[in-house]
């Protein structure tokens, strides 16, 4: 009896061991702590590149001001420019089936411009546009599309009048009160033709509950 019961609470803690473990499935390399962009995209157009940086690092003058360190792990993710351009990092992402899904980040910047401008485009010739934006995106879209049809939701945008500066802060949202029950892209993208725009990103989390 006491063998029969001790195999049971075994196989209790073990399936509950097992849920925890299905419960989070954080993206690959989420946190950049490879030291690298694996699993990532990038587009960059004009100035500007996106890269892999820690607590050493120094960004040369010119190049978009300063970033916080890493706030999670040794490694984030950056976007700097010595002219204007268009940068985009992204990845396509999957939600569980049968599960609640929230996605999380976590994103700083630091505006060298005295504002923001934000137009709806991504050009960086002619007029000003200087901006920071976070889409959820349909993933057969264009990336570099703004279309209402295409973006299944706007997580973040800067405004004219914002801080110029913030340190990191937290974005998160209910995959499941949105309606996306299949693959979508997340896109994390920077313009800037009125002076250098630097963009951090750390901690992209996925996590997967069952109901």
């Amino acid at each position: 009896m006491g063998t029969r019961v001790g195999r049971i609470a075994a196989a209790g803690i073990a399936l509950a061991v097992g849920a925890a473990a299905i419960a989070i499935a954080a993206p690959s390399n989420g946190g950049f702590e490879q030291g690298n962009l694996s699993s990532w995209k990038t587009l960059e157009r004009g100035g500007g590149s996106w890269s892999v940086y820690d607590a050493e690092a120094v960004l040369p003058r010119g190049l978009g001001g300063e970033l916080p360190p890493p706030p999670r792990g040794q490694y984030a993710a950056r976007v700097t420019q010595d002219n204007p351009g268009l940068n985009i990092l992204h990845r396509t992402l999957r939600p569980k089936r049968g599960a609640v899904n929230k996605l999380s980040l976590l994103l700083a910047y630091n505006n060298n411009a005295p504002r923001f401008f934000t137009p709806n485009n991504f050009k960086f010739g002619g007029r000003p546009n200087q901006q920071v934006r976070v889409d959820l995106v349909k993933p057969g879209a264009p990336l570099k599309t703004l279309k209402k049809k295409h973006i299944l939701k706007r997580v973040f945008r800067t405004k004219r009048g914002a801080s110029l500066q913030r340190g990191y802060f937290k974005l998160a949202v209910n995959l499941n009160r949105l309606g996306i029950k299949d693959k979508f892209r997340l896109r994390i993208a920077e313009v800037d033709n009125q002076s250098p725009l630097a963009v951090g990103v750390d901690h992209v989390k996925l996590t997967s509950k069952r109901r």
